[in-house]
């Protein structure tokens, strides 16, 4: 129950000719493809006329997609393509400066790098390796070696325990939980609720996607979701075959933690989408052509049964 290449390469092609017009309209609006704009304190990365962490999905999209077509392809020539459009995009992906695009993105390479392998053992060698290197991590942090250089980066970002203010929001965003979130406030209408207690910077959305969907379609919608996410649990079985679709549906649950992501009418979401219900219907097609063959099988054995009787 494959997705076929042919697909994956076409919405690959597809966002790279984006990103292409992307950087065309930077250069119109910035006089260069490669804007760099101060956000606070961070330098980020603009493509469009987006904001990077909007930025950033795009070219997450794009690693991906390369990770997983670089294991499929065969020819030398295109597995290279593969690994420079992988290695250029993680790159504009830093510049960015996107935190939780980081380690999102991360985590789903290891993913499509790990569900290559076959062999068992040599699974079980990867989790203890990496189980290890937890081990060791957390004796490195409790030793004291690393407290200058950790007081070093908190101190040049304040935000960080509190996910970039995202807490004080979300603890805002609590406080208006009433009987109307049946229904929610409407799609989209969140900003609304918390323009006057969070400004215009925090009040365009909930910068969470689950709450996002929440707020605006109430419990009616998170049973929706509900429901879709439990809609790919027959997938799993096929992560080793084709890994791709729940691979970059969870990318894109992490992203949708700190980022209106999930259940929104994006490019990136719409593929998501595509990948899971174009795999459904795959498995559907194949158990269809499953069960033909053994009612032929079956229609068979038991005409010959019949024959060898008389």
């Amino acid at each position: 129950a494959q997705t076929g290449s042919s697909f994956i390469k076409s919405i690959l092609v597809a966002m790279l000719l984006l990103i292409a017009f992307l950087f065309f309209i930077n250069l119109i609006n910035y006089q260069t493809p490669f804007p760099i704009k101060l956000f606070g304190t961070r330098a980020r990365f603009i493509l469009g006329l987006n904001h990077p962490n909007a930025t950033t999905i795009y070219f997450s999209t794009i690693v991906l997609f390369s990770t997983h077509l670089f294991f499929k392809e065969k020819k030398i020539l295109l597995k290279l393509v593969y690994i420079l459009l992988l290695l250029t995009n993680l790159y504009f992906i830093e510049l960015t400066d996107s935190r939780t695009t980081i380690l999102s993105v991360l985590v789903g390479i290891l993913l499509l790098v790990y569900f290559q392998f076959r062999s068992k053992r040599l699974m079980y060698t990867i989790i203890m390796a990496v189980l290890i290197a937890l081990v060791l991590a957390g004796i490195i942090l409790g030793s004291g070696l690393v407290d200058r250089p950790i007081h070093v980066y908190l101190s040049q970002h304040p935000d960080f325990f509190t996910l970039n203010g995202r807490t004080d929001l979300w603890k805002t965003a609590f406080q208006n939980v009433s009987d109307m979130n049946f229904g929610g406030l409407g799609y989209y209408n969140s900003r609304f609720l918390f323009l006057n207690e969070l400004g215009e910077g925090w009040g365009f959305n909930l910068h969470n996607s689950y709450l996002e969907v929440f707020f605006t379609t109430g419990f009616v919608g998170i049973t929706l979701a509900a429901f879709f996410y439990f809609s790919t649990i027959p997938q799993m079985k096929y992560l080793r075959k084709f890994s791709l679709p729940i691979v970059f549906l969870l990318y894109m649950s992490m992203e949708g933690l700190m980022e209106n992501r999930l259940f929104t009418p994006t490019i990136p979401f719409t593929i998501a989408l595509g990948l899971i219900y174009y795999q459904q219907f795959l498995i559907k097609k194949q158990e269809s052509t499953q069960t033909i063959l053994q009612t032929k099988d079956l229609k068979l054995s038991e005409t010959a049964t019949s024959l060898a009787s008389t």
